[in-house]
């Protein structure tokens, strides 16, 4: 599985909540042994239980039938299958069972150890008709919605490289955000998988962008005013927006939080989740995310000391003139590699305008450069 958490989803963390050295804590340790997870379905398993709040005896029963039907050792219990999504009508009184769930859950598995994208892509759409489209189903209570949640959430993380954007988009708008990040996705990573799966540079500005703007947009409740008012994700982004005088640099972050004028009112979980969630909105908008492992750092470092001289648009225009050849009109014959170099170009120098100086006029009908 890729790296999508901020920490190992691991057992061991999810029990912190039972003390080390208790009997309970001694009959979790030695139930787990006896599953013999591998590290993978250990991610799998701590995504589902990892909402537990009492690890009783019932909690341990069904942890043992989780790992159970996830595997495919419940002979009642059959993975759905592509075709059988397909036909599912969502009046249908059978998705309210505790089966249903179940064959979602043992479906998810094959998906992820057969890597299986269609039956997950199908899975997502059907998943996602209980949470995005917010289906009332009779007789759901608060576990199997989260649980319904975690399932898409699963989906949509782990298969983000080809996740529409309409669904990132709604997951960036809407509670769902704070809800991934209370589970511990690395948010960040997510994304810069989804970034990087993009070749134009332009491309990759634009889906931070756009992430970007929903984000800023989403009215989820987390912390309060100093009037004591209820805040939302909204509300801290424009705040810090007027703080930083939009400068999202690491130093205004820290400043802004360092600042009690504007989150007193806020416990210490919240104020975790304000950070994570304005950091995540300035590598948005900065271009941290479009660039791999702080090369955008480094490049910008290296243009302001003059390591590196950026061209001008007089220079990239006669460098593709003498690179390229021309037919009898003057028209470039491989226009394809004068928009890869100009991609590749951009991307070196960080700056997107580079990409747009050749385009495709309409009104002329032909590629001409921008004046």
């Amino acid at each position: 599985m890729a790296v999508i958490f901020l920490e190992e989803a691991t057992i061991d963390k999810m029990l912190t909540l039972v003390p080390a050295n208790s009997p309970q804590r001694k009959v979790w340790d030695a139930s787990i042994k006896k599953l013999n997870l591998a590290r993978w379905e250990e991610e799998l398993f701590y995504q589902w239980l990892c909402f537990s709040k009492d690890f009783g005896p019932d909690t341990l029963e069904y942890a043992e039938k989780v790992v159970k039907t996830m595997r495919g050792n419940d002979i009642n219990v059959k993975e759905l299958t592509s075709e059988e999504i397909l036909m599912i009508d969502l009046n249908e009184n059978f998705i309210n069972s505790g089966v249903f769930a179940q064959r979602i859950m043992r479906a998810i598995y094959v998906c992820l150890n057969k890597a299986d994208i269609s039956l997950a892509v199908n899975l997502r759409n059907l998943v996602g008709a209980f949470v995005v489209k917010d289906i009332v189903i009779p007789g759901i209570g608060i576990d199997k919605e989260n649980l319904y949640k975690v399932f898409y959430l699963m989906l949509c993380f782990n298969y983000i490289e080809i996740l529409p954007d309409k669904s990132r988009w709604y997951i960036f708008g809407s509670s769902l955000l704070l809800f991934s990040m209370r589970i511990g996705y690395d948010l960040e990573e997510i994304m810069k998988r989804a970034v990087l799966s993009e070749i134009n540079f332009y491309s990759r500005r634009n889906i931070c962008l756009d992430c970007a703007v929903f984000l800023s947009e989403n009215e989820t409740v987390v912390g309060r005013k100093d009037n004591g008012d209820n805040a939302t994700i909204n509300f801290w982004i424009d705040t810090f927006r007027m703080y930083s005088k939009n400068n999202f640099g690491g130093v205004e972050l820290t400043n802004f939080f360092n600042d009690e004028k504007y989150l007193s009112k806020c416990s210490g979980d919240e104020r975790k989740l304000i950070r994570a969630v304005i950091q995540l909105y300035t590598h948005l908008v900065n271009g941290f995310l479009i660039l791999p492992d702080g090369e955008m750092d480094k490049l910008n470092k290296m243009l302001d000391e003059g390591k590196i001289e950026k061209p001008t648009v007089r220079q990239i225009k006669d460098d593709i003139e003498e690179t390229f050849t021309t037919n009898s009109s003057g028209e470039f014959l491989d226009i394809d590699g004068i928009l890869l170099k100009l991609d590749e170009l951009a991307k070196k120098f960080n700056d997107p305008k580079i990409a747009e100086l050749y385009y495709f006029d309409e009104q002329q009908g032909k590629f001409v450069w921008k004046e």
